[in-house]
């Protein structure tokens, strides 16, 4: 169930967030691309955390 919800959240972030490593310069980000970065990097390790707890159950 945990890997399914992260992986609905890494389509959503996917397909409807901005892809903000292709501007040019990471270190001059408004708060708000800051905050869209970090949340883009949470929903990728928590799904890379599911992914893994999963594949170990098994």
């Amino acid at each position: 169930m945990k890997l399914l919800f992260w992986y609905v959240l890494s389509m959503f972030n996917k397909r409807f967030l901005p892809k903000i490593h292709r501007r040019p310069d990471l270190l001059k980000l408004s708060l708000a691309d800051k905050a869209i970065v970090v949340w883009k990097i949470h929903v990728t390790y928590n799904f890379l955390d599911a992914s893994k707890n999963r594949n170990i159950t098994k």
